[in-house]
């Protein structure tokens, strides 16, 4: 029994490994040489994500480079370089974009020439990285966080792309259909493969995720990197935020209504039918082992009233098939239209149908998600990430 229980894990392990292929992370990369230019090989390069504590090493190969992948996002780090009989070298104030690989190239004094230990403190412009691996677009956790979004999605940022037609549904880049994009959280995929919208929980008006538990989202279109693909639009990754050595949160709630909306379009009156939208939730993460273990949960809740707008058909000789949106006025006749109808169904049978117009639909949903974070050594870090999404909206018959 014990052996098939850990046969059963294993391939539960195994599986998700398979299915979570993306990009979720960043790198660093660089040359390391003497004041004269020559390779070192052999230097130490040690990575440290300063809110965590988390440490990222290697040392360079035979010809000075060297390569640390799978790097946290965001930052601030600070990089050390250290090479015996060679002063030691510190970056400060590093920052890694998701699916970025920053290079950093140094330049190691002989300690003979008794100088001060050197100490770099700045920023790297991403938009002139020479590695970037084609048209690319990413969101820090900074812009979502002061970006305007209406309704709380993360589309009104990926609109926000060059490439993006600028609507948010139906999610379209470069001119192609959302049918053609790949959304992926955490490296896991997350598109609706019915194929009905572009996303899951769609349907009912809902997003799958909170902005407030993103950390960073990435576009890219065409990229010429094998790790991004299943897309002939656009990829966009999400990253969700994650645990560091300070416990940090917070609680928010967003209201809107019919009397936040204007009135008027040009000076001319446009009645603005009745509607609520509350947004509402909170995040908390925090260290339960310092620099080793980290949590991070967050959880949102939204409702929201809308008008219901039905094609009211009226045909006409020259419009036989003429559909007009409608919340409230009768292009209907009453005597053969859905009014007469719902009078003859009263009238005769005693049964009310309800109505077809004047009347609003609601929308329902509720996000979680919980993610822990586990430094096992310098090389090897665990990640476990859960969400979960409940939906629903009104549709009609």
């Amino acid at each position: 029994m014990e052996k098939k229980l850990l046969l059963v894990v294993f391939f539960f392990l195994t599986v998700v490994g398979a299915w979570a292929q993306g990009v979720t992370t960043a790198s660093l990369s660089g040359k390391i040489t003497d004041q004269n230019g020559g390779e070192l090989p052999g230097a130490n390069v040690v990575a440290t994500h300063m809110p965590s504590g988390t440490t990222y090493g290697t040392t360079s190969l035979k010809d000075g480079r060297y390569f640390i992948p799978a790097m946290r996002i965001g930052g601030p780090y600070t990089i050390k370089v250290s090479f015996i009989g060679y002063k030691e070298q510190t970056t400060e104030n590093v920052s890694l974009q998701l699916g970025e690989t920053l290079v950093l190239d140094y330049k190691l004094l002989d300690e003979a020439s008794q100088l001060q230990e050197v100490v770099v403190t700045g920023d790297k412009d991403p938009i002139l990285n020479s590695d970037k691996m084609g048209a690319s677009t990413n969101f820090k956790t900074s812009q979502i966080m002061t970006l305007p979004s209406i309704g709380r999605d993360f589309r009104d940022f990926t609109n926000l792309s060059p490439q993006s037609s600028g609507s948010g549904n139906p999610f379209s880049f470069g001119g192609r259909s959302y049918l053609y994009n790949n959304l992926t959280i955490d490296g896991a995929t997350v598109n609706n493969v019915f194929g009905l919208n572009p996303l899951p929980a769609g349907q009912s008006n809902a997003t799958p995720f909170s902005i407030d538990a993103i950390q960073e989202i990435s576009v890219v279109l065409s990229p010429y990197d094998v790790r991004q693909g299943n897309f002939t639009g656009a990829g966009v990754s999400a990253v969700t935020r994650s645990g560091t050595n300070e416990i940090q949160g917070s609680a928010y709630y967003f209201f809107r209504n019919e009397g936040l909306a204007g009135k008027k379009i040009n000076g001319t009156s446009n009645p603005v039918p009745s509607f609520n939208y509350n947004n509402y939730g909170f995040r908390i993460g925090g260290p339960i082992i310092k620099n080793k273990l980290f949590f991070f949960v967050n959880a949102e809740f939204e409702k929201r009233t809308d008008p219901f707008y039905t094609n009211a058909v009226r045909p006409t000789a020259a419009t036989p098939t003429t559909a007009t949106n409608t919340q409230g006025s009768d292009d209907n006749d009453p005597q053969t239209g859905l009014a007469g109808l719902r009078d003859f169904l009263v009238q005769n049978f005693n049964y009310d149908p309800g109505t077809y117009k004047n009347f609003n639909r609601a929308t329902q949903s509720q996000r979680y998600v919980a993610r822990f974070d586990y430094n096992i050594s310098q090389n090897t870090k665990l990640t476990i990430r859960g969400n979960i999404t409940n939906a629903f909206q009104d549709q009609p018959p």
